[in-house]
């Protein structure tokens, strides 16, 4: 066992964290000799910087509802679709706030507002399906399978056993059938009042909560609904904005683009010959460039969006760099990351190399002061 060395913290700047924050990090590691691979421990700690739970997890969630799902075995199932994946080997945990195991189960999908669903698997297609409530009551689910693992909205999308698989019903906390909807290759969580489909015919619609279809043959892509706009691809690869009538909303049209957060969406107009030399910018609802599109990046990823007031931008020097930009367009933190991830809960994940090629991990507030600092003990 190989366990990374603390080199301090700091702890006196007055940026606010979270009173009950527990914050995963890789606190700790294996070295596997002869592979030249290093296996990451995650523990927890809290806003002071202490390591309060142990560095015993092959992987750690963040907390919500006062659990987080753990695993301390790596597989990793983050999701499953219409076609349930084999079952993990072993069993993920729920954890709560004292790093105590509460359940066991073959999928824990993690509190969303209250509701936590969870499954075990006996085979490939013979799962229990249920759903628990912050006081670890269970409430079976009676679903042959699911479309995801997270009620949003109150409802979520599963295949009752007396149905064909092309047939996806929506229901309640409680198991009862909201609406039907038949011809479906995909399904996916309500998100602003709608429900992303894909059809059997590969066409694109959204659901709404009483069952009636938005159907939008002329897009061949679409992401979930955020802040009354859908991102929609149509049939000649440039991206759009519609509303819930499927009616363009903003009149530009974009090359690359992400969903609407915080009201900015990440977009760019340039050509996309070389992908990774693409100047990028943020528009608002009307379509006007806030943050005009002078930024560089390899490609449309998800930690582009704002978060906490936040995004993650790209700079290349000799190798891709990142830091964090306001809603001004300012950088706030001068010190550049191989690795970055969005702000959650005040804090944010960073790794980075000195000059004698060390490897260093990292939690920052948004000042770039550090509240948990690990170098790695581990040489390539």
């Amino acid at each position: 066992m190989a366990v990374a060395l603390a080199v301090g913290a700091s702890g006196t700047d007055k940026t606010p964290i979270a009173d009950d924050l527990l914050y995963p990090v890789p606190a700790a590691s294996d070295v596997i000799q002869g592979l030249g691979l290093e296996v990451l421990r995650y523990g927890y700690v809290n806003g002071d910087g202490q390591l309060v739970i142990p560095a015993q997890f092959s992987r750690a969630g963040f907390f919500s509802d006062g659990f987080a799902v753990v695993n301390t075995q790596f597989n990793r199932v983050e999701s499953i679709d219409l076609d349930l994946q084999e079952p993990p080997s072993s069993k993920t945990l729920l954890i709560n706030r004292r790093g105590e195991i509460v359940a066991r189960h073959s999928y824990i999908a993690g509190f969303v507002a209250g509701l936590c669903v969870i499954g075990d698997c006996d085979g490939r297609k013979s799962c229990r399906w249920a759903v628990l409530d912050r006081e670890l009551h269970e409430t079976p689910l009676p679903v042959q399978s699911l479309g995801v693992l997270t009620f949003s909205e109150g409802l979520i999308p599963a295949i009752l056993p007396t149905d064909r698989r092309d047939v996806i019903t929506y229901i309640d906390v409680r198991g009862k059938p909201a609406f039907k909807v038949q011809g479906v290759q995909s399904a996916f969580a309500f998100s602003d009042g709608m429900a992303r489909l894909v059809m059997a015919d590969h066409q694109i619609a959204f659901a709404r909560r009483h069952g009636d279809l938005l159907r939008l043959p002329d897009y061949q892509e679409a992401e979930d609904f955020h802040e009354g706009l859908a991102l929609v691809r149509r049939h000649d690869s440039k991206y759009v904005f519609i509303d819930h009538q499927g009616k363009q909303a903003i009149a530009k049209e974009f090359t690359l683009a992400l969903s609407f957060h915080e009201g900015l969406a990440w977009a760019s107009q340039a050509p996309i010959d070389d992908p990774s030399h693409m100047k990028i910018g943020y528009i608002d609802h009307k379509g006007n460039w806030v943050i005009a599109p002078t930024l560089a990046t390899p490609a449309a990823d998800e930690s582009g969006n704002f978060s906490e007031g936040m995004a993650v931008i790209g700079e290349h020097k000799e190798s891709w760099q990142w830091t964090y930009m306001d809603r001004q367009g300012r950088q706030p933190i001068p010190q550049a990351f191989d690795h970055a991830a969005p702000f959650h809960k005040g804090l944010a994940f960073v790794e980075w190399r000195d000059d004698q090629n060390i490897l260093y991990r990292g939690l920052i507030n948004p000042s770039g002061k550090f509240i948990w600092k690990q170098k790695s003990t581990f040489l390539q």
